[in-house]
């Protein structure tokens, strides 16, 4: 039975190796096969439940695009296989289903240049980005998040939009104001959330914007942009504004 059992972020281009997958199967040297390509991963986080395949097929058939079947039978039966690209429609609906199971999809994952995490012999191959790296995990209440999304409705606080899935069902991600770990040791809660669309989560994420913890107005480094001076969509008076100026002189710096 095939399962969703964790997650990583991919350190690089492929590797060749000589040294057999951990699971061989009939890839064994022991078969002939003596050549291997491998990516090497970053920070894999292991679900502590993991949910089966088919069950996500089977609650989700009618949502599918029509090109799954064919991308499923094409990839199915290949063992151990290291990478393969998914669809965008497909992505949403398996982040769907992971919150929907109190499985955070990235809450694990957290990357800062410190320390080397990846094995010598990876690091020193020559296709692969020369950074040093260390994985922190952090442990976040997905619940939490996914209640908030419920009672705003996966409504974007900047812009007041959210994404329609081929489910029905419209999406949103929990954004914390001040970031959890990586340096910044932000509190999992309520009044360090906001609900997001993914555009102006990334931007949150990277310093494009943020709000004025004086004025309770969005600033973005762009000033032509369409919500620069604007207020949010709707206010929540919960947000707690330490936090505001937590993002706006450490993040948004601008």
């Amino acid at each position: 039975m095939q399962h969703f059992a964790g997650i990583s972020i991919a350190g690089g281009g492929y590797i060749e190796t000589d040294d057999e997958p951990t699971i061989p199967g009939k890839w064994a040297k022991e078969n002939g096969y003596t050549h291997y390509y491998k990516i090497p991963l970053i920070g894999f986080s292991e679900f502590e439940n993991k949910l089966e395949l088919m069950t996500f097929i089977q609650e989700r058939w009618d949502s599918l695009p029509k090109d799954f079947d064919s991308f499923y039978t094409k990839n199915r039966g290949v063992a151990q296989k290291y990478l393969t690209r998914v669809p965008k429609a497909i992505f949403f609906l398996i982040k769907e289903y992971l919150e929907e199971n109190g499985v955070g999809l990235f809450d694990n994952i957290l990357i800062k240049n410190e320390e080397d995490s990846l094995p010598e012999e990876i690091l020193k191959d020559s296709r692969l980005p020369k950074v040093t790296q260390t994985v922190t995990r952090c442990v976040r209440d997905t619940k939490l998040s996914k209640n908030l999304k419920d009672k705003y409705k996966n409504v974007c606080q900047i812009c007041g939009k959210s994404i329609l899935l081929p489910s029905k069902r419209s999406y949103s991600e929990g954004h914390h104001i001040r970031p959890l770990g990586a340096g910044h040791n932000g509190p999992d809660v309520r009044s360090n959330i906001m609900v997001l669309c993914p555009t102006h989560h990334v931007e949150f994420d990277y310093g494009c914007i943020a709000i004025n913890p004086s004025s309770g107005r969005i600033e973005h480094i762009d000033s032509s942009n369409e919500y620069h001076n604007r207020h949010p969509f709707y206010d929540r008076e919960e947000l707690d504004r330490s936090f505001f100026e937590y993002h706006y002189q450490f993040i948004f710096r601008h």
